[in-house]
């Protein structure tokens, strides 16, 4: 089992099949969303977690972040 840690800006049409593919998958466990943008964004999948952010962390710190967690 392992996380998935995806750092948004919520920039790519991408990103809404993307974290509904990785939350599905038997051997995701969770699925990190890191929002950097001010819209805040919500998921009904238990397995999908959304750290909003209140202001852009940028890439790298949004990654550690994930880790972190």
């Amino acid at each position: 089992m392992f996380s998935v840690v995806i750092p948004t800006l919520q920039r790519s049409p991408d990103l809404w099949p993307l974290v509904q593919q990785c939350s599905a998958h038997p051997l995701v466990l969770d699925v990190l969303v890191i929002n950097n943008a001010k819209a805040p964004l919500t998921w009904d999948s238990p397995k999908v977690r959304v750290l909003q952010q209140a202001e852009n962390i940028y890439v790298n710190p949004a990654w550690n972040l994930g880790a972190l967690e």
